[in-house]
This record gives C-alpha cells, sequence and structure tokens, in this order.
C-alpha cells in the first residue's frame, strides 16, 4: 500500500501546483503601453445584486481576444465609468467599483495611451425575480418555473442555479424556464437556495479595431426552493 500513498502524495502535490498556476495565471497582466493600442480587446460590464442592493461596475482589457493576457492601463491611459475613474483591482487584474443602490445602465468612456477615446453606453438591465409562493420540485417530472419581468429578448438568457447545478433559457419571447423531468430526477432531494439571475450580452458602438463585450447582470432575491 505504500507505493499508492506516495503516487497520491505526488498526485495531490501536481494538483495543487497546477490549480496555482491557474489562479497565478488568472491574475498575470501586462501594462498597456506594451502592446499594439489596436490589439486591446475591452469588456464592460454592470452587476446589480439585489441581495446586497449593490451595483459592479468592472472593465477589463485584454491583448487580442477576449483570452488574451491581461492588460493594466499605463498613463495616460484611463477608464471611467459616468465619468469616475474606476480603480485597479490588482487580485484580479481588472478595474472594479462598487456602487450602492441600482444603477440601471451608464455610460464607459476608454481613453488608450495615443489619446483615442472610446465612448460606450451600456442599454439597460433587465429585471428579474421568482415567482410569489412556495417553490416545489418533484423529481422524475417536468418542472416550469415562471419568472417576473420583460420577456426574454435577443441574447438574453435567465438562468436558475440549484447547488451545482444550472439551468436556462434564452428562447426570445419566453417568460418562464422549463426543467426536463430527467433534470429533476437528477437533482438530491432537500432543502436549496435558488439564485435567479439575468444577463444581456452586447456589442459596444464605439468598440476598439480589437471589438468587445458589454455584459448587463441583474441578480435577483434569492429564494428556498424543495426538491421532493
Amino acid at each position: 500500500m505504500g507505493w499508492k500513498t506516495t503516487a497520491m502524495k505526488k498526485y495531490i502535490f501536481r494538483f495543487t501546483i497546477f490549480c496555482f498556476s491557474l489562479i497565478l495565471s488568472s491574475c498575470t497582466r501586462e501594462p498597456s503601453s506594451s502592446v499594439d493600442q489596436d490589439k486591446i480587446y475591452t469588456k464592460y460590464e454592470l452587476v446589480y445584486d439585489a441581495n446586497t442592493d449593490i451595483t459592479t461596475v468592472k472593465a477589463e482589457f485584454r491583448f487580442g481576444s477576449i483570452v488574451g493576457t491581461k492588460l493594466e492601463l499605463s498613463q495616460p491611459a484611463s477608464i471611467r465609468f459616468n465619468g469616475e475613474l474606476i480603480p485597479f483591482n490588482s487580485t484580479l487584474a481588472i478595474y472594479e467599483e462598487e456602487i450602492a443602490g441600482f444603477v440601471s445602465s451608464g455610460t464607459f468612456t476608454y481613453t488608450d495611451i495615443e489619446g483615442s477615446v472610446y465612448t460606450n453606453q451600456t442599454g439597460m438591465i433587465k429585471t428579474v425575480s421568482f415567482p410569489n409562493g412556495d417553490i416545489n420540485i418533484n423529481g422524475g417530472t417536468d418542472y416550469v418555473m415562471p419568472f417576473t419581468g420583460n420577456l426574454i429578448g435577443s441574447n438574453d438568457v435567465v438562468s436558475l442555479t440549484l447547488s451545482d447545478k444550472v439551468f436556462a433559457t434564452s428562447m426570445v419571447g419566453s417568460s418562464s424556464i422549463t426543467i426536463g423531468g430527467v433534470q429533476t430526477s437528477d437533482i438530491t432531494t432537500g432543502p436549496y437556495i435558488g439564485y435567479l439571475s439575468r444577463s444581456i450580452t452586447t456589442t459596444p458602438d464605439n468598440a476598439t479595431p480589437e471589438g468587445g463585450l458589454i455584459l448587463l447582470t441583474y441578480k435577483a432575491h434569492n429564494k428556498a426552493i424543495q426538491v421532493n
């Protein structure tokens, strides 16, 4: 049994190093002055959480694509939301700011080191919430959960999360999420906290030459859900 224990220790060590490497790579960044300014990809986010009544503003810059190396803006480059500078989160290597209350829309203004200015309005966050009353899901049978808010539009996704399982719909015109019987039978019985969110993805009207995206997310008040 000794060789199995040694092998397991080696596996755990290698797996730990792998995970640590992933964490480090996710935070790796370069100064924006080190890359071609036309190759900077931008990602802007507005995330409102009804549970905390906080809107989080995020801006992310990457080299070449949405999965490229993260960039920290070099002077005199800047990123602003509604005219205010967004501070840099060195741990995540993104620009991030929390604002009290529901900020349903706003304007991002990015200025690169060459003085080019890209101003983009976000559009409006669409709200979503759980239906009133108790939610009981019976394993092995289809369950249809209506949600309140606008009907699903283009580039619009409503998602329900129960533990490690996510159920979503992006069907235009829909006002409910359907969980099939095969899926409900795969959910362990018991009480859950349900997480409901809505995300809309658009492209900036005034994007950099490399492009970008805008993500608007609304997180509803959590709700107790029973699976039988």
